[in-house]
């Protein structure tokens, strides 16, 4: 490679846009956001007929000026990939969805082949769907690679089936199986960790799977950031009751009863609100689970809101609690971060990363009596109007937000692509 020229960077994005959320969001906000002097070819598609993902791509860029340094090249998935992506939308067909995506995978590295023959690139980089599961082919090409950030070992502990319920069973249990299997017995995660440069994972027991497969220590990098345009203001306490927010999908894994159990092992003198953002399967039952603390505070459902309107109940709050049992690392963690709201979250998966001792409390995953109990020692504390435990933890939000930002993970994937380039560099 002429070290005076920029590294040129191929990068397997599947999920990639500026106008959805989730993993297509991380690797828009990436993207959108390396080093303008790198040379980066995005591979990216999706699982339909109408190039959904290459038309929004278009629009974007149809309204503001695309930097030189990217190319985005759509590929199209094949008909098995769409009839196996049809077949998983049926019960207990669910895993089916990595069959169509890992062929669309195996499509990516054809046509990075091909471009690498044409011109050849200096460093290969897996990056969405995030899913330690779905490593990609890329690392074949022969070149420096990178992988990640990827995520996806956290099982759930078996205390805290009792949750879920009969019909949520089958679903995280058959998961937390075959993520078991897979983590010890997966030949081409092993092969994809022995031939890659750089692997990034978004939390501690991705970490330790990962070093259990090769001797090249990976490196913390959580895949969601902070917006950093938000506006942000200390929270203090008042006489008013301490304001809290929870969001997230009615689902068994996001464990909102837990948080009902806190509350009512508060006592009198505590006194709350809570604005529950979210919808589900799970909202009848977990409706009429709430009703017996309508006379210990105050809980207002919002349902599913449209974003710019859930962040604003979001900001209006003091506090986040976040009772998910497993998470990548939460969007709505690191937009209450943003905001510099404290958050207070079990300390698992990348909310362990995200979450630190200046920003927020965390509590231990061992049982739900045990996170109860600690969800409601946390909110005891932060509620006591003589104390600055609020404060302190909101003015540690908004100093952890600039290196938890979407600008920060750029600038270390840019360097990144920069270290491995030169060093494969002969010259």
């Amino acid at each position: 490679m002429n070290t005076k020229r920029s590294p040129r960077v191929v990068i397997s994005a599947f999920a990639c846009s500026p106008f959805r959320g989730s993993e297509s969001s991380v690797g828009w906000n990436i993207i959108s956001r390396l080093d303008p002097d790198i040379s980066v070819t995005v591979l990216h598609g999706d699982l339909t007929a109408s190039r959904q993902s290459a038309r929004e791509i278009e629009l974007y860029y149809s309204n503001s000026r695309k930097p030189e340094n990217l190319a985005f090249e759509y590929v199209a998935p094949t008909k098995s990939a769409r009839i196996f992506e049809y077949i998983h939308r049926f019960p207990l067909f669910w895993m089916l969805y990595y069959t169509s995506y890992q062929i669309w995978q195996r499509d990516v590295f054809s046509h990075a082949k091909k471009a690498h023959l044409r011109e050849p690139f200096d460093v290969s980089h897996e990056f969405t769907y995030l899913s330690y599961r779905t490593p990609g082919k890329l690392f074949n090409l022969g070149i420096p690679h990178v992988w990640g950030p990827i995520s996806g070992s956290v099982n759930i502990p078996w205390p805290y089936y009792k949750l879920f319920g009969f019909k949520s069973f089958y679903r995280p249990l058959s998961r937390d199986f075959l993520n078991y299997l897979q983590q010890r017995t997966s030949r081409k995660c092993r092969l994809a960790a022995s031939r890659t440069m750089k692997t990034f994972v978004g939390s501690p027991e991705d970490y330790r799977m990962v070093t259990r497969w090769t001797h090249r220590p990976p490196e913390l990098l959580l895949e969601t950031g902070t917006d950093l345009s938000f506006p942000t203001r200390v929270r203090e306490r008042s006489q008013r009751p301490l304001r809290m927010v929870w969001s997230g999908l009615f689902q068994a894994r996001k464990a909102l009863p837990i948080l009902f159990d806190a509350l009512a092992l508060l006592t009198n003198e505590v006194k709350w609100e809570l604005d529950i953002l979210g919808d589900g399967p799970f909202r009848s039952l977990w409706h009429a689970l709430a009703r017996p603390l309508a006379s210990r505070g105050t809980i207002r459902w919002h349902g599913s809101l449209p974003r710019k309107d859930a962040l604003e109940v979001v900001n209006s709050c003091d506090v986040l609690v976040h009772t998910s049992l497993k998470e990548a690392s939460t969007a709505v963690i690191l937009e209450a971060i943003s905001f510099g709201l404290p958050v207070v979250c079990h300390n698992s998966s990348g909310m362990a990363v995200a979450v630190d001792d200046t920003c927020g409390i965390k509590i231990p995953v061992v049982d739900p009596q045990t996170s109860a109990h600690g969800f409601a020692d946390a909110i005891t504390k932060l509620a006591q109007r003589d104390s600055d435990l609020l404060t302190k933890l909101s003015i540690g939000a908004i100093k952890r937000r600039e290196a938890l930002s979407w600008t920060a993970k750029a600038k270390r994937i840019s360097s990144c692509y920069r270290e491995l380039a030169a060093a494969s560099d002969p010259s």
